[in-house]
């Protein structure tokens, strides 16, 4: 079989998820592979460069649901929580070993930070959406919302590790009450025309 960088991205996200990363090295990718460390290092040079590698994956998945996201109202959101969240628990090593990454790889480091201000100016403009259409109140408190951009970045850090700490260990059912957290956290921020609009969406989660 013909070994790709695809095929060696894909056996090492399997790895890395189910044996945690400090668990997996290049010979344990290589033996999954059945092929020779030297083979493995010819795609990639050392571990680093498959955890980078699948890091901007995952980066470009989050980018793909955010751009089909129709910012129509909280269904959309909604909608768009799910994708990101089912991306995250595929590459749900990174959101385990999120803070061992950030520490000891300054590309992917550097990357996140100017990521994290993108983020900040995509969740304003869904915001500004939210208001102009009467769904969201305006802001009662200085950067009201900028502050919830903060626990929604919190959350959608470390979601992951907290589902592992108290489920002994993070299932794909559990998106889905991350789904809700998430959304439920827009709830004090609702209009009355907006929680007519929670209160239907959530029945038709339900049904």
């Amino acid at each position: 079989m013909r070994i790709t960088k695809g095929k060696i991205l894909q056996v090492s996200g399997t790895l890395f998820n189910e044996k945690g990363l400090s668990n997996v090295s290049m010979r344990t990718i290589a033996d999954e592979l059945t092929i020779s460390p030297g083979n493995l290092t010819y795609h990639f040079r050392k571990r680093e460069d498959i955890i980078e590698a699948l890091y901007f994956e995952l980066v470009d998945n989050m980018n793909e649901a955010i751009a089909q996201a129709q910012q129509t109202g909280l269904a959309s959101i909604y909608q768009m929580t799910q994708a990101i969240n089912s991306i995250l628990y595929t590459y749900r090593f990174i959101m385990l070993d999120f803070t061992t990454i950030m520490r000891n790889n300054k590309k992917i480091k550097t990357h996140f930070e100017k990521l994290c201000e993108l983020r900040k100016v995509q969740f304003t403009g869904i915001i500004n959406h939210l208001i102009k259409t009467g769904i969201l109140r305006q802001e009662e408190l200085p950067r009201e919302y900028e502050f919830l951009y903060y626990r929604f970045q919190l959350i959608g850090d470390y979601w992951v590790s907290s589902a592992e700490i108290l489920h002994q260990k993070i299932a794909k059912k559990h998106i889905e009450l991350y789904n809700e957290i998430i959304l439920q956290s827009l709830y004090p921020y609702l209009t009355k025309k907006g929680r007519n609009e929670y209160h239907a969406l959530m029945k038709s989660i339900l049904i």
